[in-house]
């Protein structure tokens, strides 16, 4: 009995861990989306983000650098699977901590 306690133990510290890992790499990563917006026949673009609960669009320029728009593009893919993996970690920590009767962190 105090084998399988000591393996939760170790299993609900590893997942504490993993959860201040996917935490810290969402704060690395870069705010906000960049969209293409047509007006008048001419492109412009912004940076669409969230502040304080209201969307906000910074006016980035007529044109962009290529690498810019990827690297935002790139932050979205990864900003949404860190955030799978931090809801699922999450998760597995309630589970755990129920079952080893800790409170949450």
């Amino acid at each position: 009995m105090e084998n399988i306690k000591s393996m939760l133990d170790a299993e609900y510290e590893n997942a504490l861990k993993k959860k201040t890992y996917y935490e810290n790499a969402l704060a690395q990563l870069p705010k906000g989306v960049i969209i293409k917006k047509t007006i008048k026949g001419r492109i412009y673009y912004y940076l669409l983000y969230r502040d304080r609960g209201k969307v906000r669009f910074d006016y980035k320029g007529a044109s962009l650098p290529t690498e810019e728009i990827k690297r935002y593009d790139e932050a979205k893919i990864l900003r949404d699977e860190y955030k799978k993996l931090l809801a699922s970690i999450k998760a597995r920590i309630r589970y755990l901590s129920k079952l080893l009767r800790h409170k949450e962190v």
